[in-house]
């Protein structure tokens, strides 16, 4: 199932090989460990100065903390002495209020002698007017009376002068009545202004406390924090033995699994999150994807622990995972599939279990993989995990002198993540994946969109993996367009899964793609062999791809064939000879494949020591019970004895048409039976 597998079964299968050349690539492959040895060493050598440097920056930090302690216990002391003179000043206050109401009950006592002398003063008055008057009167009637009244007289002026001195004496008390007001104000205002001065001493001194207690408790909980991190890296490592199983396992039933999907799922959405808001760099973003998509233990606890403490806090989720991002490893390769077929959502033909079970087992060695594939109006959307649409990414694809606006959609399938492109147009909206008439437009605008969504989002993978014709459009854009900005570390591999259909039209699809025609429709790139007006889009894949393989060592050499290469002969042989081509044998994806597990049987089976006889049958009480659903499914006589003969293929004329005829006829007339299933490429087989 694994490229490497393959190439080792075929290297086993080649007995008689050169013994040099076998030393030579045995010392090739000693050197290549040695090279990694040192690359590990200096690897080491950079994180221990990295180390030394953290904890530098930790004792500086220390240093300024104790400082800043230093200068918060100074600022203490001042208050507490602005407290102590704020209350030494309400004392004084207090003493100052005392006397001014002395003040007060003094006044008081001379307002009330002021008025007894008013009281006397107008008496005085009253005898005196009588005075006068009887003064008067003696005046008319003898000279005796002149002299009492000159007596008279000498008394009112007395009285006159007393009165003077009461009223002087008046006034005199009337203004210490208001003097004494006044101060008992001003002592009143003093001792509220004292209080005050006293209440804001005493909270400036609380406030303090405060911020004091508030400080501890803030370094103590980052302490916390800075011992919970250490503790999540010293167990944080980017090995396999530390990331969740890729698929269900035997523990764990259908809602665990899913619920461990979706978790995924939405971690895979917070990191696009973080690169948008500009918390991480395009590489960590890349990284924290890569982790997400392995399903890293340690990467999970910070993700439940942001989701326990902050859940909506992208700036707290940054922090926690400032450890990871700040690492210079890489824990696998980034690798991109861009494909019109994924099983089980979008299946057609093999192409889409190829796709699948090659994505699962590059999961499986540790690397990332993300598939995309068009936003078909078919999609079961039961299987698609997680399905929703990314807000505010909307990508404006450049397609036919226009901007198409596509959504994006993210989901799971099968653990592997998947983006789906929707383009708001009707190109997928068609009922089926193939058939229309303007296929050609369709998988163009597809592959541009591809392209154009992995730039927006500043995905940056280590490699692009185009499969057919439908995808072969993505890699002249990839080369003319994209390689040269932030696509430019990224290699391209293509992979011709039948070369018979290649993709052909006329050279005017290159202007929907806004491509040069005159440096493509070339004999060296893109000019379609069979007539020369057209293009060919996996010829344009070959010549613009790092890398091609195809689905067996055997196709890859018919391929540099003329009989069975299509046309496509000279290409294939030029890639050949630089070791451009290679033939990788497909594999099956042994969980997708397992009788032990498959839902789709109406009788589990496996071997004989790992058969329970319940839920797993052995294998031949399995196989029959199975064989007895076929033939009444297919209307066949019931019996177990009968030998039932099944093929399952596309049938081309590639295929073998005329010899799976002969089988059909054969197998009959020797009493056995016959199910095939498959869609006519070539009419009737009869």
């Amino acid at each position: 199932t694994h490229p490497a597998r393959a190439l080792a079964k075929e290297g086993e299968a080649a007995p008689g090989a050169d013994a040099g050349a076998r030393a030579e690539r045995v010392l090739r492959f000693a050197e290549e460990k040695l090279r990694l040895a040192e690359e590990g060493m200096r690897a080491l050598a950079e994180r221990e100065a990295e180390q030394r440097r953290k904890a530098d920056e930790a004792e500086a930090q220390a240093s300024a903390l104790e400082g800043q302690l230093e200068e918060a216990e100074a600022q203490k002391a001042k208050a507490e002495g602005e407290a102590q003179e704020a209350q030494a000043g309400k004392v004084a206050a207090e003493e100052r209020a005392a006397a001014a109401e002395k003040t007060a009950k003094h006044a008081s006592e001379t307002a009330s002698a002021a008025e007894e002398v008013t009281a006397l003063v107008t008496d005085l008055q009253e005898e005196l007017e009588r005075a006068a008057k009887a003064a008067e009167d003696a005046a008319a009637t003898s000279d005796e009376s002149e002299k009492r009244a000159e007596e008279v007289t000498q008394n009112a002026a007395e009285l006159k002068a007393k009165l003077a001195e009461a009223e002087a004496r008046a006034v005199a008390a009337e203004t210490a009545l208001e003097e004494a007001e006044l101060s008992a104000e001003q002592a009143s205002d003093v001792a509220a202004q004292a209080t005050a001065t006293a209440e804001q001493a005493m909270a400036l001194v609380a406030a303090q406390k405060v911020a004091e207690e508030e400080e501890r408790a803030d370094r103590e909980a980052e302490a916390k924090r800075k011992s919970a991190d250490t503790a999540a890296m010293a167990g944080f490592n980017f090995d396999e033995a530390n990331d969740e199983p890729a698929y269900a396992c035997d523990w764990e039933d259908s809602v665990t699994y899913n619920a461990r999907m979706a978790f995924w799922s939405r971690a895979l959405l917070r990191m696009d999150e973080l690169r948008a808001a500009g918390h991480v760099s395009t590489e960590a973003a890349d990284m924290l994807r890569m982790l997400c998509w392995r399903r890293n233990k340690a990467l999970r606890a910070l993700l439940e622990r942001a989701e326990e403490e902050a859940p909506s806090d992208t700036d707290h989720l940054a922090g926690l995972l400032a450890p990871i991002t700040q690492r210079k490893e890489r824990p696998g390769m980034h690798v991109v599939h861009v494909t019109a077929e994924l099983a089980p959502v979008a299946k057609v033909g093999g192409l889409a279990d190829v796709v699948t079970g090659l994505g699962r087992a590059l999961q499986a060695q540790g690397h990332c993989v993300e598939v995309v594939l068009p936003k078909y109006d078919f999609l079961d959307e039961s299987q698609l995990n997680g399905l929703r649409q990314i807000e505010g990414l909307e990508v404006q694809v450049p397609f036919d002198n226009r901007k198409v606006p596509t959504n994006v959609w993210s989901a799971s399938v099968g653990g592997l993540p998947v983006l789906l492109m929707d383009p708001q147009t009707d190109h997928f909206h068609r009922g089926s994946a193939y058939g229309s008439h303007d296929d050609m437009a369709r998988f163009q605008l597809f592959c541009a969109a591809a392209m154009e969504m992995l730039a927006t989002t500043e995905r940056r993978p280590d490699l692009i993996h185009l499969h057919e014709w439908t995808g072969a459009s993505a890699a002249p854009l990839f080369r003319e367009k994209y390689a040269r900005g932030s696509l430019g570390s990224t290699a391209l591999v293509f992979t011709a899964h039948s070369l018979e259909h290649q993709g052909c039209d006329g050279a005017h699809v290159l202007d929907r793609l806004g491509l040069d025609r005159g440096r493509l429709h070339t004999d060296e790139k893109m000019r379609d062999p069979h007539n020369g007006g057209r293009v060919n889009l996996m010829k344009g894949a070959i010549a613009a791809c790092d890398q091609m393989t195809t689905v067996s060592p055997t196709y890859a050499s018919e391929g540099c064939t003329r009989e069975d290469g299509f046309g496509l002969d000279g290409a294939l042989s030029s890639s050949r000879r630089s070791n451009k081509l290679t033939g990788i044998l497909n594999g099956i994806d042994y969980d997708a494949w397992d009788p032990s597990s498959d839902p789709h049987l109406r009788a589990r089976y496996a071997v004989d020591e790992e058969a329970d006889g319940e839920t797993v049958l052995r294998a031949l009480e399995g196989k029959g019970v199975n064989k007895a659903a076929l033939q009444q499914e297919c209307g066949l006589k019931l019996d177990g004895n009968v030998p039932l003969v099944a093929c399952v293929g596309r049938l081309a004329a590639q295929k073998g048409v005329q010899l799976i005829r002969h089988a059909i006829y054969r197998t009959v007339e020797r009493g056995g039976q016959f199910v095939l299933l498959g869609l006519p490429c070539v009419g009737r087989l009869a």
